[in-house]
């Protein structure tokens, strides 16, 4: 459990926001703790707690930044698909449990974000769909395939790596390293863990897969070139209130997170096999005790290597201070409006 947070905490995609000042898109840090009260409300259909629980950080999460709350009702979605064809027999057994809980976690959000709606409603009603016009920057800002295994440029060893690419605009923060250690213990994971049937590894693979396409856009790149696959973000692109994420590369926060929850099951098989209890005879009790050495150092070394991988240093900062000019107009006598012109030269 403390190395899947490590790994979502730590990796580079999540400083490499921090570098661009995106602050915002920094701020996925109650992601988890919906995840965790939807997957506890569907483990116990029968108690309204966690359904309301997960609502509440899911409106946490929406104040703090909307994106991720589109990108956590994609997952309970994919949940409820998941829960429907692994678990159909308690579902129906409690289906009373299971709409109510729906209907509670759907209306303590929409209470949780009506500050929000009455903001925004009355400007859509006035002005439009103001969401994102055509496809809004998506193609610049998809994740592309190669990119997965290639460090970002912000790694102080190996940042000159990407610039050899074919990659694409990797340093706009669509660029994404997934590294050989979440990768490895991750698809150990899908092997020890997708053996059993109703086991929630057959969740988080087919999370992980999900993500991963949604995070490549709306056709998949490798190394630059495009495949003409299509993705499901197009899909996306077409509802409301979801094209409003406008960049794919931002749905790696889902995919990171759901191949740390298969990174700890790989670890947690090959723990649980060095720790097998085996008889020993006086000849071999030193040997008994050298796995529980092994038990201990793995995950450690695993963390060192890990946040090797991710390095992103130096990481430049923003200055938060006020600008002095801002000061001279606030200094001013009488009332007045400043307008503000957003020049926009990025895009």
């Amino acid at each position: 459990a403390a190395l899947a947070g490590g790994f979502f905490v730590f990796a580079s995609y999540q400083l490499f926001y921090v570098s661009l000042g995106q602050f915002n898109i920094a701020s996925s840090h109650w992601v988890p703790y919906t995840i965790i009260f939807v997957f506890k409300s569907g483990r116990d259909l029968r108690s309204l707690r966690w359904a309301a629980l997960a609502a509440l950080f899911l409106v946490m999460q929406t104040w703090a930044e909307m994106t991720y709350a589109s990108f956590l009702l994609v997952f309970i979605a994919l949940y409820i698909v998941y829960e429907l064809f692994f678990n159909l027999q308690y579902l129906v057994s409690n289906l009373k449990f299971a709409v109510r809980n729906l209907i509670l976690l759907a209306l303590l959000f929409a209470i949780g974000i009506s500050p929000l709606l009455v903001a925004m409603i009355p400007d859509m009603l006035a002005q439009g769909d103001f969401w994102v016009q055509g496809s809004g920057f998506a193609e610049t800002f998809s994740a592309d395939l190669a990119g997965f295994l290639v460090p970002t440029m912000r790694h102080p060893l190996f940042g000159g790596l990407v610039s050899g690419t074919g990659i694409a605009n990797f340093d706009k923060g669509q660029h994404i390293y997934l590294g050989f250690i979440l990768l490895g213990l991750a698809v150990l994971g899908v092997l020890a863990g997708t053996s059993r049937r109703k086991s929630a590894t057959w969740f988080w693979l087919i999370a992980a897969l999900g993500f991963a396409w949604l995070s490549l856009g709306p056709s998949i790149h490798v190394n630059g070139s495009d495949t003409g696959i299509p993705g499901p973000f197009l899909v996306l692109q077409s509802l409301p209130f979801f094209k409003g994420n406008r960049y794919p590369s931002r749905y790696s926060v889902m995919l990171v997170l759901s191949l740390a929850m298969l990174a700890a099951v790989g670890i947690e098989t090959v723990l649980q096999k060095l720790s097998r209890p085996r008889p020993a005879s006086r000849e071999r009790q030193e040997a008994v005790r050298s796995p529980w050495i092994a038990v201990l150092a793995i995950p450690v070394l695993l963390s060192i290597l890990f946040v090797f991988e991710h390095l992103s240093i130096p990481v430049p900062q923003s200055n938060m201070r006020v600008p002095e000019p801002y000061k001279a107009i606030a200094a001013e006598p009488g009332e007045f409006v400043i307008l503000d012109i957003p020049v926009a030269w990025r895009n």
